[in-house]
């Protein structure tokens, strides 16, 4: 496999171990040697952060990709961290059962890649994300050493939750081998209508009934000419899921809205597989403030895509095409004028390897993150250097 384009170059090597003491045995072996170690599990989420400072040994994580145990009864499952989502979700699906986790390519994205990115997609306003979802966590630390945190069980509140704090570490606090995450059912419905050329107070409207929706989604798309196009999804019971729909479908005829431009069927569904592209921001702020700002960033650039969640306050933009990086650069400048806070989700490596800022502003924790770095990681090697400012 060709490294180069996601890590800047080729590492001195790559090992695929198949056994979680394998997975120490080689972070032991790097650690005393001085090399640093770059976990890889599906390559989704590669190019998100800055460039390692030294990738010299690639540990390819697809040989753990067992389920080790699925208690449907107590509704929990463990898997090792190389197993792809849409593995778990089959093997879920034959007792109704699925981990409630909507991230892109969830057929490539692995439960370790998505636990150290703290992946998430549309359903996160019903169902939060993997942090909401993980019980139980076993990692490797910097120093080779396997170490187990959480338990096996929902009901488990005993010592710190230190399995959370490797959700979004982007792997450079321990590589994570194994998780236990509690299950949700498989609803009995899910369904979805959309409209296009909304306004704010509609979107407003709408969230202010208080329908529990499981995706709240505002969206422009350039590709399919989509133009403020608004969607709401449901899931749950028929008769709920039938009633909300109808509920939603009746403040937009009060609202003056047109009638939706899509109503889908009621069956149970899942989200749909959104083309990658060459660069991709997140931009974060109120709530109540989600519609203004989706308008602003759908100007500022020609975008492929820009979506909104109105019920959390993030929007993501995407943009393809040779000069992704030059636009990126541009959105940092705007967001930081703004006073927007940004996450640079996708980039090309000559961004990632430059010295422009992929978050701002840095989290009101970073000196205890950097603490924490320094504490569990002092030889740096784990990912030296690609997380938020640069630990």
């Amino acid at each position: 496999m060709n490294y180069a384009p996601l890590l800047g170059v080729e590492p001195d090597e790559a090992v695929r171990p198949t056994t979680v003491g394998e997975v120490a045995a080689v972070v032991a072996r790097a650690n005393a040697s001085g090399k640093a170690v770059i976990p890889w599990g599906g390559g989704t989420g590669q190019d998100y952060g800055y460039l390692p400072r030294r990738p010299d040994i690639v540990l390819d994580l697809s040989g753990l990709s067992r389920i080790v145990a699925h208690e449907p009864g107590d509704m929990t499952v463990t898997v090792e961290a190389g197993a792809t989502l849409a593995q778990v979700q089959a093997a879920l699906a034959t007792h109704s059962q699925f981990l409630p986790l909507d991230p892109p390519d969830a057929d490539r994205a692995t439960v370790g890649g998505i636990l150290a990115l703290n992946a998430w997609g549309p359903s996160r306003l019903g169902y939060g994300t993997a942090r909401d979802w993980l019980i139980g966590l076993t990692v490797v630390d910097a120093r080779g050493r396997i170490i187990r945190g959480g338990g096996k069980v929902v009901k488990n509140v005993t010592g710190y939750d230190l399995p959370k704090l490797h959700v979004g570490a982007l792997g450079t606090l321990g590589v994570i081998v194994e998780a236990t995450f509690k299950l949700a059912p498989v609803p009995e419905a899910f369904a979805e209508v959309s409209w296009e050329g909304v306004d704010a107070n509609f979107v407003a409207r709408l969230h202010a009934a208080a329908l529990s929706p499981v995706q709240s989604v505002l969206k422009n798309n350039r590709v399919f000419q989509t133009d403020r196009g608004f969607t709401l999804c449901f899931a749950g019971p028929r008769e709920v899921v039938e009633a909300a729909r109808a509920e939603a479908e009746r403040i937009a005829v009060a609202a003056g809205a047109r009638a939706p431009s899509e109503r889908g069927p009621v069956v149970v569904s899942g989200p749909g597989r959104r083309p990658r592209p060459q660069s991709t921001l997140r931009f974060s702020g109120p709530a109540d403030g989600a519609y203004a700002r989706h308008e602003a960033i759908a100007r500022s650039a020609d975008w492929a895509w820009v979506r909104t969640l109105p019920g959390t306050g993030h929007t993501d933009a995407g943009y393809v095409g040779e000069d992704a990086g030059e636009v990126a650069v541009k959105m940092i400048q705007w967001s930081k004028e703004r006073d927007t806070a940004y996450a640079v989700l996708d980039a090309p490596s000559s961004l990632r390897g430059g010295d422009v800022d992929l978050w701002w502003p840095l989290p009101p924790a970073f000196a205890l993150m950097k603490r924490m770095k320094e504490t569990l990681d002092p030889d740096g090697t784990l990912n030296p250097g690609r997380f938020v400012g640069r630990l």
